[in-house]
């Protein structure tokens, strides 16, 4: 008889958290693994289905208010009357103390961290087992979490890796493509960027902006766009599933967060796709972003540093190649996609 594994998150839209389960929820499907995904929807449904995971939408997974909260706990006590699981596979902290309201049978309760927190719920989130997505979040849970040291490991969050394209030597009249790639929110620094790209399209004519993204900032961003008429400059995309699509020409990502991080996935698929990452060092990123290394590290994330920071890029992108190839084999060592799933393939077994 198979084990049975439900994933509880927020949403199946984009973002790391998001492709984790995705990738996780369909390669255990496939290995033998019965599983099922609870969550308000998203661009990863069909992709799950097509999978044959079975799919739970709740309206109510996403949102934080309180009377919520116990709408979400009826809607996973119900889920659990129905159906005897071996493991649930928590991808937010709000779900593992819910999950301590309820009686869960056997099912082991593992919680992947995929962000760095330092507040009193910590004390409260007490999973069987905790999983880091990176080294420094590993310490971060060691150092938040009540649980014994023994329940909390990291396993690197991972993305697969393609061949890189060989490089081709660049000229100063060839346009080069800055990518900015997450939720569009004012602590990710996506405003100080298009500020930084209003000031250096006027001294490099060969700057293109691409976005990818939605959120709360939306609208503000098309305004910016248009009330300084950089629409032949800029193009805003909606989130893909097609990560390659997603990538598709752009040749620095930009990510000057301002916010605490876990590990963004896009800086990892990035690197992986021989793109040069600038970004600052938060949460789990200097895991894999080492300054003049395997990326450019900003300090603060202000409009004048990526300003500065970018001006000297430009002026020396044909330079940067082995910055990129050392970052596309750090990626390839240590955040694999396969080692992952592999890893908690080799997990789900030992404790369920």
């Amino acid at each position: 008889m198979s084990k049975k594994i439900l994933y509880l998150i927020k949403t199946m839209d984009v973002g790391g958290a998001e492709r984790f389960t995705l990738n996780l929820s369909t390669y255990m499907q496939s290995n033998g693994f019965e599983t099922t995904v609870y969550s308000s929807g998203g661009i990863f449904t069909d992709l799950l289905r097509e999978k044959n995971v079975t799919y739970i939408y709740s309206d109510n997974a996403q949102k934080n208010d309180f009377i919520s909260f116990f709408k979400i706990r009826q809607e996973i006590k119900k889920i659990l009357s129905e159906k005897e699981y071996d493991i649930i596979h928590c991808q937010h902290r709000i779900f593992v103390l819910i999950l301590s309201t309820i009686k869960t049978g056997r099912a082991k309760i593992i919680y992947t961290a995929h962000n760095y927190f330092d507040d009193f719920l910590q004390k409260l989130i007490k999973p069987d087992y905790a999983i880091a997505i990176s080294p420094t979040i590993e310490k971060n849970l060691k150092s938040t979490l009540t649980i014994s040291h023994s329940k909390i490991s990291c396993i690197n969050l991972g993305v697969d890796s393609p061949d890189l394209v060989p490089w081709k030597n660049r000229k100063k009249t060839d346009n080069i493509t800055i990518g900015y790639v997450g939720r569009l929110l004012k602590e990710k620094g996506i405003l100080n960027l298009l500020q930084a790209f209003n000031t250096l399209k006027n001294h490099h004519s060969e700057l293109r902006l691409k976005i990818v993204g939605k959120g709360p900032l939306k609208n503000e961003i098309i305004n910016f766009v248009e009330e300084n008429k950089l629409n032949d400059l800029i193009t805003i995309n909606e989130p893909l599933t097609d990560i390659d699509a997603i990538y598709k020409n752009i040749d620095i990502l930009v990510l000057p967060t301002q916010m605490k991080e876990g590990l963004p996935i896009s800086i990892l698929e990035a690197m992986a796709r021989g793109i040069l990452v600038i970004t600052c060092n938060s949460g789990g990123i200097g895991d894999v972003i080492i300054n003049g290394e395997t990326g450019i590290v900003l300090e603060s994330g202000s409009i004048e540093e990526i300003n500065a920071n970018l001006d000297t890029i430009l002026s020396n992108y044909p330079n940067l190649k082995e910055i990129i190839q050392k970052a596309k084999v750090k990626v390839t060592e240590d955040f694999s996609l396969e080692t992952m799933l592999v890893n908690y393939n080799q997990l789900y077994k030992n404790i369920a």
